[in-house]
């Protein structure tokens, strides 16, 4: 029994049935602190092994990554990885200029809805990088060395990285309410699910919207962090005895890691990249993962604990 029910269930990456093969050649997510070093581990056994084979990494050995998706994660990627690639020599003795990203976008540009300087610093960056950019194309079909594109062109590939969007979790998938094509739950100016006034939906878990212009925002940790404040706050006003009240959630900046110590960002007003975007952003992971990392440490030390007194 509940009064108010609050889902914030996250989301999953988003594999659609109907890209041929995916299902069965993707291996490689980033979702989830395992995915992630499984991600890095896969990708540097797959360049050694290309070195061990040719000696050397060089433009005659082809080694293509191809990254499905011009989102922020799939810019981030293909941005560090080129730019890894490059920097290669200086940490392993090997200078690895075949290496080739390509970065699958359905649309017109990356970074679809976000400011127009973060598009143009970020498009400019991968391009510097190296990195091909492929637009208004989609992921067709997958086989263990080849991507198909919608319209027929075959990419050999060697390393596919799918960061496709992403897709509500299987409870929400599974509830008997109205929900977009991700199905993450549509939601009122409020964040209560509509026709259920007192289930109230935050984060990935709904489709997430400025409650005063009913603009989409993206998915961010930042967006998953003001709606719940705003629900939590309109919780309150109603245990007060109080009407809810709309509110405008305002971001307060967004910042892109472009690879190396480079990046590119927006925050109230202003505009950044280079060095000081690439700081800000890294004051940002730093600003979210401190208090896991202390959390973890109490855990730690609560668990040995436990075992030193059982």
């Amino acid at each position: 029994y509940y009064d108010y029910l609050v889902l914030a269930t996250g989301t999953r990456t988003f594999l659609p049935d109907q890209v041929e093969g995916l299902l069965e050649h993707w291996r490689h997510g980033i979702k989830s602190i395992p995915h992630a070093l499984k991600f890095k581990q896969a990708f540097e056994q797959n360049m050694f092994k290309m070195i061990e084979s040719e000696g050397t990494c060089s433009v005659n050995s082809a080694f293509n990554i191809v990254v499905g998706g011009g989102g922020l994660s799939g810019v981030e990627i293909a941005a560090e990885m080129a730019y890894y690639a490059k920097r290669m020599y200086n940490h392993f003795g090997y200078l690895c200029e075949g290496v080739q990203v390509i970065l699958i976008n359905s649309g017109d540009q990356i970074l679809k809805g976000t400011d127009p300087y973060l598009i143009e610093v970020s498009t400019n960056r991968l391009k510097e990088l190296g990195v091909e950019i492929i637009y208004n194309r989609r992921i067709a079909k997958v086989t263990p060395s080849e991507v198909f594109l919608d319209d027929g062109t075959q990419i050999p590939m060697h390393f596919l990285i799918w960061t496709g969007g992403i897709f509500a979790s299987p409870l929400i998938r599974d509830l008997a309410l109205k929900k977009n094509a991700h199905h993450q739950l549509e939601v009122d100016p409020f964040y209560r699910v509509p026709g259920v006034t007192d289930v109230f939906a935050i984060g990935d878990t709904c489709q997430l919207i400025d409650p005063v212009t009913g603009e989409r925002r993206p998915p961010t940790a930042q967006m998953a962090e003001l709606s719940g404040a705003y629900v939590a706050r309109n919780l309150g006003r109603i245990l007060d005895g109080q009407a809810m009240q709309i509110e405008k959630l305002d971001m307060q900046g967004m910042f892109v890691a472009l690879g190396g110590a480079y990046g590119a960002g927006v925050a109230k007003g202003m505009k950044f990249k280079g060095l000081l975007a690439h700081l800000f952003k890294m004051a940002i992971v730093n600003f979210y993962k401190w208090p896991l990392q202390q959390r973890c440490r109490i855990g730690y030390r609560r668990i040995k604990r436990q075992e030193k007194e059982g």
